[in-house]
């Protein structure tokens, strides 16, 4: 059955990616107001929009086309990456700190990113929370709110095959750096930070760094990171 989204409401703060950047990326938030008043701020002159609006009720709404730029995220670096704007797609949600997630809404959020993640080929790690990539972080930005992250990246697991997913893994240092191959002879391809939660595909055997012969193989591609910059990321799939 196809998704249903109402696509009758236009968010004015909204533009052409740049350089015909194409969407990789999620960013889920909760909007910590009334729907009408979210709404309101969402599609009119405040400088703010999001692609999608989901409803308690489980209704989706659209206000920007996901090629295209909305004003979601502000200020983000996560991943190696800053202006999350440009290449994410911004999924806000009718929720105030303190309340309960009905399961209708929750069904939508799913039924949602499950389609964005065919669409366009997004990998687990860049499903994130607005808390995870806002930099810098404050206590106005803790969404999405009665999410917590074992429970969050749960959530976002079951989007994947089982085939599909690898492990989960934090890194635990600031300029952590990844590699195109396993060895410490290559120049370093980027620099991750503490708090960035990047996917393992499998763990291989490279260049010992103080006596330790275990890297992590990044899924599609990334490249290689040495385990002693990774710990172990909670999931709850209860």
């Amino acid at each position: 059955m196809p998704l249903e989204i109402d696509g009758s409401i236009h968010a004015v703060a909204q533009r052409k990616r740049k350089n015909g950047q194409l969407p990789n990326a999620i960013v889920f938030h909760t909007g910590e107001g009334t729907a009408s008043g979210d709404i309101s701020v969402l599609t009119t002159t405040t400088g703010a929009s999001s692609h999608y609006y989901v409803r308690r009720s489980g209704k989706i709404l659209q206000f920007v086309d996901d090629l295209r730029r909305a004003s979601h995220a502000g200020p983000t670096h996560y991943l190696n990456e800053k202006d999350w704007n440009e290449f994410s797609i911004g999924i806000e949600t009718e929720h105030r700190d303190g309340q309960s997630w009905p399961q209708a809404q929750l069904d939508a959020i799913a039924a949602l990113m499950k389609h964005l993640i065919q669409k366009h080929g997004i990998i687990r790690e860049r499903i994130a929370a607005h808390r995870w990539v806002r930099k810098p972080s404050s206590p106005e930005h803790q969404d999405p709110t009665n999410f917590p992250d074992p429970r969050l990246r749960g959530f976002i697991t079951r989007f994947y095959p089982e085939a599909g997913r690898g492990t989960l893994m934090r890194v635990n240092t600031n300029d952590a750096s990844v590699r195109s191959t396993a060895s410490t002879s290559i120049p370093t391809s980027i620099k991750l930070n503490k708090g960035d939660v990047i996917e393992i595909e499998r763990e291989v055997v490279g260049d010992p760094v103080h006596g330790n012969t275990r890297w992590m193989k990044r899924v599609k591609g990334q490249g290689f990171i040495h385990s002693s910059l990774l710990d172990d990321v909670a999931i709850d799939m209860g």
